[in-house]
């Protein structure tokens, strides 16, 4: 496995839903309701975005050509929304002035791994630029509105080794989320196969490209 196989797979869905779970569940343990609610309140709409979107391409091929753009890079965009908050809420108990670099720490390795996306042909440059916006949006977000109700953490170091636990078990682990989804872009379009670059854009430059992946995860 390279180094960027191994920076990819942080951004899998089968580590990082587990982990915004217990991002979440912490901030429930420490009654912090509002933030709580704040997250799922931006966290939930935004892997709709994501479905939505792979949907409509896989199952009727609706993208965009011109700029090779099928949706929202997955990995990036949960990077980009779970690694700034989790980092943020971390190190709550200090000034607001380190939540700002803790953010920032947080959304550069997001970035590295919408990178990883580009390195590995899963994704066109429009798709990772798409992930890091949506999911820098639910988490510059999430930091601004909770930015003045983050409470002490009385549980850091169990609360921290539960994450860390979480992610070194999960690490390496890939989540059927584009099969799952393909199977029901073809039950609800009623196409024998689902789409994918070549066949929806046929005569596309970007065939030369020839993706791992046609589709991206």
């Amino acid at each position: 496995m390279n180094a960027w196989q191994i920076v990819t797979n942080f951004g899998d869905s089968a580590l990082l839903l587990p982990v915004a779970a217990v991002l979440v569940g912490w901030m429930l343990y420490e009654k912090a309701w509002r933030c709580a609610t704040i997250w799922l309140l931006l966290f939930i709409p935004t892997l709709a975005v994501v479905l939505g979107a792979k949907l409509a391409f896989l199952g009727w091929g609706i993208g965009i050509e011109a700029l090779d753009f099928t949706g929202p890079s997955g990995h990036t965009t949960l990077s980009m929304a779970v690694y700034p908050t989790l980092a943020v809420w971390i190190v709550q108990r200090m000034p607001p002035r380190n939540h700002a670099w803790a953010w920032l720490l947080g959304w550069l390795f997001a970035l590295l791994i919408g990178i990883s996306r580009l390195v590995l042909h899963k994704h066109s440059s429009s798709e990772v630029v798409a992930g890091v916006a949506l999911g820098s949006l639910v988490s510059m977000t999430w930091t601004w509105l909770s930015a003045l109700d983050s409470r002490p953490t009385h549980h850091f170091v169990l609360a921290s080794a539960i994450v860390i636990m979480v992610m070194c078990g999960l690490h390496g682990e890939r989540a059927p989320t584009q099969s799952a989804i393909a199977h029901w872009a073809i039950a609800m379009s009623g196409r024998p196969v689902a789409y994918n670059r070549y066949t929806a854009w046929p005569n596309s430059p970007y065939r030369k490209l020839r993706y791992i992946d046609p589709w991206g995860v």
